[in-house]
């Protein structure tokens, strides 16, 4: 045999014998493991008799679109609403506004501090007696060393009051489920009712709380003043409005511009006219140009001067049929020089004359132009400072009407919060768990007899057989002692 299948045998056997003395170890102290099983058991299940039972009462509150959650954006036409939901810190604040001490405390007060002492009930059977004597004393126990952490100033001392806004504050729990918009608001407390009555109350308050904090005050006599100032600003640029045009004397400004350039484009062609005829005046006697007939022809057009141009006319034509009978220096042709000369300055004068008085009127009408300007930059102003006054009037008009029926609604607790279910009474217990508890128990039981089992057949020096006689020291097994019983 080699060494391996050697040492393979040799493990084997101190496997068979370690399982034989476990099996025998086991065997030998069968009834204290049954014994410390059953008495972990029977210990967790009277243990369990003595803990006070908690029952949880829970409501939800749905946290949905509302007034809080809608905008209207100043890019967004046509009062177009955009939502963007309820975010996360909408929520967060009502879990606060839940959870808020103050809220405890209403609700502690609500119900009365001496609804938190929850007396048990009355002992109907002999058991229940049993039962109701050592918890009482349990609890006079539990009594006196509040006293005494009190008296070791290890504890403050709290009233009635103090005490039960304490215990709500540990049992309540107000949290978020998950990620919807969903706040569960749950207590768990020793007694049904009162766990009932907690999350009511709780959520009672809070409902009211709520609207009496988003509540916005005075907020309709705030708009109502602005509206007020703004109609009133608004009845002054009316009058201002009203004044400029009366004084003005105008209607309508740009048909009244589009007249007077018009007109100042006619009175400019006349002027361009007149010049033309001053320079065909101051020309010396007999320069007539070949253009003369289309000239005067153009000049005749004139009603004021026509019998005048008529008359230049004709004496021009004379002096030509003149010269060419006689010279220059003829009587003939200077009479006629002279009345030509008369005609022009008769003429010239009157052109003249025509010209100052056209001025006259075309500085007139440049004057009653930049009058026209100056109004309708002003009636520019008072209109856009008017339509501002305008706009601003039709916004606070909108909030004012929005704050009343907000007041409205609040008034008439409609609110963002619905209640998806109230609080309603446990019909069992959530803790302790007594069947988990005791089921638990068993297999710890079952362990710790084992364990000690095990503890105390390594302790025992006892020689039972030959494989205890076997590990004794100087000691030799010669065989098994029969003994033969005797049958009667």
């Amino acid at each position: 045999m080699s060494n391996a299948d050697h040492d393979v045998d040799q493990v084997m056997q101190l496997g068979s014998a370690f399982v034989a003395d476990l099996v025998r170890a086991l065997d030998y102290h069968r009834w204290l493991i049954v014994a410390t099983t059953l008495g972990a058991v029977l210990t967790t299940y009277g243990a369990m008799q003595f803990v006070s039972e908690e029952y949880e009462s829970t409501a939800r509150l749905l946290v949905k679109l509302g007034r809080e959650n809608v905008e209207v954006p100043v890019s967004v036409e046509k009062g177009g609403l955009i939502s963007n939901g309820v975010r996360k810190e909408d929520i967060n604040s009502e879990i606060q506004m839940l959870s808020a001490r103050s809220q405890l405390e209403a609700a502690v007060d609500a119900l009365g501090p001496a609804a938190f002492k929850m007396a048990p009930p009355p002992p109907q059977t002999l058991f229940q007696k049993v039962k109701y004597e050592l918890r009482r004393a349990v609890r006079w126990t539990k009594a006196q060393f509040k006293e005494l952490s009190i008296l070791l100033n290890l504890r403050p001392r709290l009233s009635e009051r103090e005490e039960a806004v304490t215990l709500v504050q540990k049992a309540l729990r107000v949290e978020r489920e998950k990620d919807s918009d969903v706040i569960s608001i749950a207590a768990r407390l020793p007694s049904a009712d009162l766990a009932m009555q907690v999350v009511d109350m709780v959520v009672k308050l809070y409902l009211e709380k709520r609207v009496e904090v988003r509540r916005e005050r005075g907020m309709s006599s705030f708009f109502d003043e602005q509206l007020q100032t703004l109609r009133e600003q608004l009845r002054l640029l009316d009058a201002s409005r009203l004044q400029l045009r009366e004084g003005q004397q105008i209607s309508t400004i740009g048909e009244e511009r589009s007249l007077l350039l018009g007109r100042l484009q006619l009175l400019s062609k006349e002027a361009q006219s007149d010049e033309g005829e001053m320079k065909l005046l101051r020309l010396p006697a007999g320069a007539v140009p070949a253009t003369d007939a289309a000239v005067l022809a153009r000049l005749s057009s004139q009603p004021n001067h026509e019998q005048l141009r008529a008359k230049l006319t004709e004496l021009r034509i004379r002096r030509t049929e003149l010269l060419q009978r006689f010279r220059d220096d003829a009587e003939a042709v200077q009479r006629v020089d002279r009345e030509v000369a008369q005609i022009e300055a008769t003429l010239r004068q009157s052109i003249e004359a025509q010209q100052t008085e056209r001025r006259t009127v075309a500085a007139g009408i440049e004057t009653r132009l930049r009058a026209l300007n100056r109004a309708e930059s002003e009636l520019e102003r008072i209109e856009r400072d008017r339509a501002v006054a305008l706009q601003t009037f039709q916004t606070y008009a909108k909030r004012s009407e929005e704050a009343r029926v907000s007041e409205a609604l609040d008034l008439r607790r409609v609110s963002n919060i619905a209640v998806l279910n109230q609080a309603e009474r446990p019909i069992e217990a959530v803790s302790p768990r007594k069947l988990l508890m005791v089921g638990l128990a068993l297999p710890l039981g079952l362990l710790v007899g084992l364990a000690l089992a095990l503890f105390l057949e390594y302790l025992n020096q006892t020689i039972r057989d030959e494989r205890d006689l076997g590990a004794a020291d100087k000691a030799l097994f010669l065989g098994r002692l029969r003994t033969k019983v005797r049958r009667t």
